[in-house]
């Protein structure tokens, strides 16, 4: 999806994920409570950067080595040679294996939080961000990125639920009963996806029925919040 590039989106997720301290179910005052924090979040986003400029500079690594990656894959595909196209489709592949086994040997609160330490240890930047969230009604910042992750958890759940249902099953008549594909290759798809939904609904088990109707309202601001800045368009 294209905000998963915005360097904005990567910034706060970096922020969003400061505690993993439980906390009661969400309610709808929690989420727009998250959101006028990650809107003043955006609006300052400079000053923080300034406070702590290894925030950017972490950023700015994994945007270019993204980059990086397209661009070599496109030129792959470009080259008109079938040996050299099998082979970055088949790098894709492996690439996309490796980051889904990756992320499932960690839960989504681990994740995140190796790349908050940045941050973290930065007294001006938790200066900067607890003021913020104080202003919007959370105690401290445990308080504010307790709720913010909780969002993020119920946000993607919502996000994914969506995609499934406009999307239709994984495995398709057609490619049931395509020639391109045999019996066994149809078998080992399903079971594969069979795996990551079944890894994903056991990370995302704590996600609750009320927590979904208290972020529902809300959907199309937190998964746009980070497109609004045209600076990133073109990523």
């Amino acid at each position: 999806m294209k905000y998963l590039m915005n360097p904005l989106f990567l910034i706060v997720a970096l922020l969003s994920v400061w505690s993993s301290q439980a906390m009661a179910s969400l309610s709808e005052a929690d989420v727009r409570g998250v959101i006028d924090v990650r809107n003043e979040l955006a609006e300052r986003r400079h000053e923080l950067i300034q406070l702590v400029p290894e925030l950017q500079a972490r950023v700015d690594r994994e945007i270019e080595a993204m980059k990086a990656r397209e661009r070599a894959f496109e030129e792959a595909m470009m080259s008109g040679d079938d040996a050299v196209q099998s082979d970055a489709i088949k790098g894709r592949v492996n690439e996309l294996v490796q980051r889904i086994q990756g992320a499932q040997a960690k839960s989504f609160e681990e994740r995140y939080e190796e790349q908050w330490s940045v941050l973290k240890n930065s007294e001006a930047g938790s200066e900067f961000v607890e003021d913020i969230v104080e202003r919007h009604g959370f105690s401290d910042l445990d308080d504010y990125f307790a709720a913010d992750l909780r969002v993020l958890k119920v946000t993607t759940v919502i996000s994914t639920e969506q995609m499934q249902a406009a999307s239709g099953p994984a495995i398709t008549p057609e490619m049931r009963d395509s020639p391109y594909f045999t019996e066994e290759q149809v078998a080992e798809t399903q079971a594969w996806m069979d795996a990551q939904q079944e890894a994903f609904d056991k990370q995302f088990a704590d996600v609750t029925d009320a927590e979904k109707r208290a972020v529902a309202p809300f959907m199309n601001e937190l998964v746009t919040f980070s497109e609004d800045d045209d600076e990133y368009s073109d990523y």
